[in-house]
């Protein structure tokens, strides 16, 4: 630890808390930790994965689409073999009739018994048995299509990043400057490419069954495109996957993040977050949970590989969906990122536009246990050296007035910042116990993530149901009661005295 400061004034402290300026031998030179009792401890996620995000998400794609996959290969294997029998059978017709192939299929001993080629001369072929010459073109232009699809391999999914070598097994990496707009044009490409083999696939199963008919079905597979494919179809193409991280979003790859959202295709992103970053204290990172969440359309993903179950169940949906996706996931440490998610500063939850319903049915947010509720973002932060430039380990003598710990304070904190200097209980690495001083902009970013936590909170709120304003049901249903009695109460009075009803 670093010596302390000879004297550390409350004017010292507070100077430090405002501007980050002064103590500069109190600043940390190793990682702390939180004090935090045993209870929060025990109760904190501890799952660590062996698998990094790109593999989980292989391999939840791969349980998800291989079905898929395998039915469209086996429905193309299909169309392939009929339009080749059909041929088959076209171009036997077409050719010279064989005396050697006639007898033989006549039988071993057809020739003592009939002339064979004076046979065949007495049958001739009917023309109108040959297939047509736009079938036949139509055919074979079809095969030759499902042909060169069958005969292409593709990888299970293609993942576009700034670095080849986060491809997971089975795919195939294209690394560019921006994965974003590199990967939503070659959706484009993809979905352009596969329209002419659905076209083809369509043309072999109505030819099989001879029912094809020029003046319907050449204008319906003129006007198909991929967005009235099946469903299945689409699904079992390689998926398009882009891997990034948020500093790189946020400086070069804004604008494009944002087109493919909107896009309406079956793209999906992977966001590696590591917590919360250094440019938070200025501003210059998006919170992109809450950006993605603004598109409406796309699925949106905000989890942790500290919290398996969590993660594993959002990626199940995510592969399922066609829509855009985006899944933003915290790859720190499992303790720091257990600590972000349960101090609400990295909040786990899901959208689902896909859901019927109100947005509160589409949307789960993870509501944390009550025991962490003294956990703050500054808890996980500590943990690493990135923003110990707005840190100060307090020596024991230093002045304690005007004081308070941070969760208090954040509590205390609603319009304006109270006028105390928050600290934070940490352990150093020989296990005592200290108070770090923190500066007001590393307390604007728990403020801040305080109230991104309301508005998710308030999303995910089942709306209240309202009754008639001023009208209890009890009162309502007594008037209505009240008002059937006097309605049959005149009714018996006006039968009783027929000259009043005259009258």
């Amino acid at each position: 630890m670093t010596a302390t400061e000879s004297a550390v004034s409350r004017e010292h402290l507070r100077t430090f808390h405002l501007s980050g300026r002064g103590l500069p031998s109190l600043r940390p030179a190793a990682p702390l930790r939180p004090a935090l009792s045993e209870e929060i401890l025990a109760a904190l996620p501890s799952t660590d994965s062996a698998e990094p995000l790109p593999a989980l998400y292989a391999s939840c794609l791969t349980a998800e689409r291989a079905s898929q996959r395998a039915r469209f290969q086996l429905a193309l294997r299909q169309s392939v073999a009929h339009l080749q029998d059909l041929l088959a059978i076209d171009d036997a017709k077409r050719a010279p009739a064989s005396a050697e192939k006639t007898a033989a299929s006549l039988g071993a001993n057809a020739h003592k018994f009939l002339a064979v080629p004076q046979l065949i001369g007495a049958f001739p072929k009917p023309p109108h048995s040959l297939m047509e010459r736009e079938r036949r073109a139509r055919c074979q232009f079809a095969l030759a299509i499902l042909e060169e699809a069958l005969a292409e391999p593709h990888p299970a999914l293609w993942v576009f990043s700034t670095e080849a070598e986060d491809c997971p097994a089975g795919g195939k990496a294209i690394a560019c400057a921006d994965p974003c707009a590199e990967a939503l044009a070659f959706c484009d490409r993809q979905l352009a490419e596969i329209v002419p083999v659905l076209r083809a696939m369509r043309v072999a199963l109505l030819e099989a069954s001879s029912s094809y008919d020029a003046s319907i079905h050449d204008e319906m597979l003129e006007r198909f495109d991929w967005q009235t494919a099946d469903p299945g179809e689409i699904a079992a193409l390689p998926a398009i996957v882009v891997l990034e991280t948020p500093e790189h979003l946020a400086q070069n790859s804004l604008t494009s993040f944002s087109r493919l959202l909107r896009s309406g295709r079956p793209v999906q992103i992977l966001v590696r977050a590591t917590g919360l970053y250094i440019e938070d204290l200025s501003g210059s990172v998006a919170d992109f949970g809450a950006l993605a969440l603004a598109h409406r359309g796309p699925y949106v993903l905000q989890s942790s590989l500290a919290v398996r179950d969590h993660l594993l169940h959002g990626l199940a949906q995510m592969v399922r969906t066609l829509r855009p996706a985006v899944a933003i996931v915290n790859v720190a440490p499992s303790f720091e990122a257990a600590l972000l998610s349960c101090s609400k500063a990295f909040p786990l939850f899901y959208y689902d536009p896909d859901r019927e319903g109100g947005w509160w049915k589409r949307f789960s947010l993870v509501e944390p246990d009550p025991l962490f509720a003294s956990l703050t973002p500054l808890d996980a932060l500590i943990l690493s050296l990135r923003f110990r430039d707005q840190c100060r380990i307090l020596p024991a003598d230093a002045p304690q007035e005007d004081q308070i710990e941070l969760h208090e304070y954040l509590r205390l904190y609603t319009t304006a910042p109270p006028l105390l200097v928050p600290f934070l209980n940490v352990i150093d690495d020989a296990g005592h116990t200290h108070r770090l001083a923190v500066t007001r902009e590393l307390v604007h970013i728990c403020f801040d993530r305080s109230r991104a936590w309301d508005m998710l909170a308030a999303l995910a709120t089942p709306p209240a149901e309202t009754q008639p304003v001023g009208m209890e049901p009890a009162a309502e249903a007594s008037i209505r009661e009240e008002a059937t009695k006097l309605a049959y109460q005149q009714v018996l009075a006006l039968l009783a005295d027929p000259q009043a009803l005259a009258n």
